[in-house]
C-alpha cells in the first residue's frame, strides 16, 4: 500500500490571516447553501472548532494512502468539517487525531460523506463519525460555552449541595443572589484552610460541585486546588475568576473541571452547573415497554424493578466517583433495555458509555449519566 504526505493545508503555506479567511469563505458557503436547501435537520448540532493543523490519514477507496495535515472547521458528536488541499472521494475512509482539552489525542474513525470546492486547490470535506463522540472533551472554552448555550436550565430544576470558597463577603452575596430559585443548598468557606477542612467533613457524602474564587487570604488559588484533589476530592471545581492570560486560565483547568469568566450572569451560572447537579424538571412521562407479547408481562415487571434498583446504585456510585461501578450500570442498562422493549433506555445508557469511555471521568459525564438516570426512573411496568 502507497502511502504519500501531504501538508499544504497546514500554515507552512498559509498564513493566519489566510487560514482565517479560508474557514469564514467556509462558514459563509454552507450558510448560504442550507437557505437554498431550506431548513435542515441534523442529528447533532455543529459546534466551532477551528483549528490549523489537525492530523488526519485518508484510506481511498481506490487504494493508497494520504496522510495530511488539515484545518479543521466545525465539530459534532456525529461528525466533522475539515478545509483540505485537494479533492477526496466520497467513501474515503478517514481517521483524525483531535487534541483532548486538558491533554493527549483521541483517534477518530470517520468516513467522507461530501467534498465541495471552496477556493482554488482548496476543499471542505465533511465526515461522518463511525461512532458519536462527546464533543466537550475537545472544546475550548469559547467552545463549552456555546455547547452550553443550546441547553436551557431552569433555575428550580437544580438542586444539589455546593461549597462556595471566597473570602469576599460581597462575591458570596452575589453568588447567592445568582443562585435564586434554585433548590441549591449553599456552604460557604472565606478561606482555603476552612474550606478544605470542610471537604475533609464531608468526604462521606461530598460536594455535589465546588465553586473557588482563587484570590484567596491564606493560600494561591494553584495550592487550593492541589490541596482540594489531595483530600480526595473528586467532584466537578468550577473556577469564577477575572483572568484573561490564556498560559494562566491553562494552568488552572489542568487542575479545575471548567472555568467561567467574570463578571458572569445567572444564566451562564446555571448552565455550567446544569452539567453537573441533578436536576428535578425532567419529564416525568412515563415510558412503557413497546412489546406487547402478554408472555412478556411478568418478565418486563420484572425488568423495571431492576432498572429502578439500578438508578439507585448508579446514583450511589457516582456521589463515589466510582468510575467501575458507573460503568458497569450503563453496560448492564445498554444491554438490556431494548431487550424488554425499552430501546430509549438502551440508547441513552450508549451515549453515557460512550462520554464515560471517551473522559474516562465520571464528573464530566454528569450530564449523560443524569438523563440515563431520568429515563430509568420513567420505566413502567404494563398499564
Amino acid at each position: 500500500m502507497s502511502v504519500s504526505a501531504s501538508n499544504d493545508s497546514n500554515g507552512g503555506k498559509l498564513t493566519d490571516l489566510q487560514r482565517t479567511a479560508l474557514l469564514d469563505l467556509a462558514d459563509c458557503a454552507s450558510g448560504e447553501a442550507d437557505r437554498r436547501r431550506g431548513k435542515v435537520n441534523r442529528d447533532a448540532s455543529r459546534l466551532s472548532y477551528r483549528r490549523p493543523s489537525t492530523k488526519c490519514r485518508m484510506s481511498h477507496p481506490g487504494g493508497g494512502v494520504t496522510e495530511a495535515i488539515v484545518i479543521t472547521r466545525n465539530l459534532s458528536a456525529t461528525g466533522i468539517s475539515f478545509i483540505y488541499s485537494g479533492f477526496v472521494h466520497v467513501g474515503t475512509n478517514v481517521q483524525i487525531s483531535l487534541q483532548r482539552r486538558r491533554a493527549g489525542e483521541e483517534l477518530v474513525e470517520g468516513v467522507v460523506r461530501h467534498c465541495r470546492h471552496l477556493s482554488s486547490q482548496y476543499h471542505v470535506v465533511g465526515v461522518q463519525f463511525k461512532a458519536r463522540i462527546f464533543p466537550g472533551l475537545f472544546l475550548d472554552e469559547s467552545g463549552l460555552a456555546e455547547l452550553l448555550d443550546e441547553v436551557e436550565v431552569k433555575p428550580a430544576d437544580l438542586t444539589g449541595r455546593v461549597l462556595a470558597i471566597d473570602a469576599e463577603p460581597a462575591n458570596i452575596d452575589l453568588l447567592r443572589f445568582r443562585l435564586k430559585g434554585t433548590k441549591i443548598e449553599l456552604n460557604v468557606a472565606n478561606t482555603g484552610e476552612a474550606a478544605i477542612a470542610k471537604v475533609v467533613e464531608m468526604k462521606a457524602t461530598p460536594f455535589d460541585v465546588v465553586i473557588a474564587e482563587l484570590d484567596l487570604p491564606d493560600m494561591s488559588g494553584a495550592d487550593l486546588l492541589s490541596a482540594l484533589r489531595s483530600e480526595e476530592y473528586k467532584g466537578p471545581i468550577l473556577v469564577l475568576t477575572s483572568e484573561t492570560i490564556p498560559a494562566r486560565l491553562r494552568d488552572i483547568m489542568n487542575v479545575a473541571t471548567a472555568v467561567l469568566s467574570k463578571p458572569y450572569t445567572a444564566a451562564d451560572l446555571h448552565k455550567r452547573l446544569g452539567n453537573w447537579l441533578q436536576t428535578t424538571g425532567t419529564s416525568e412521562q412515563p415510558i412503557f415497554s413497546e412489546l406487547k407479547d402478554v408472555e412478556m408481562t411478568t418478565l418486563i415487571s420484572g425488568y423495571v424493578e431492576s432498572a429502578h434498583k439500578q438508578v439507585t446504585a448508579l446514583k450511589t456510585a457516582m456521589d463515589a466517583n466510582d468510575f467501575p461501578k458507573v460503568r458497569s450500570i450503563c453496560l448492564y442498562l445498554k444491554g438490556s433495555g431494548e431487550g424488554f422493549g425499552f430501546g430509549l433506555l438502551s440508547t441513552v445508557a450508549r451515549e453515557a458509555l460512550t462520554a464515560l469511555d471517551a473522559s474516562m471521568s465520571v464528573s464530566e459525564t454528569a450530564r449523560e449519566l443524569r438523563s440515563l438516570q431520568s429515563v430509568a426512573r420513567r420505566l413502567r411496568k404494563a398499564a
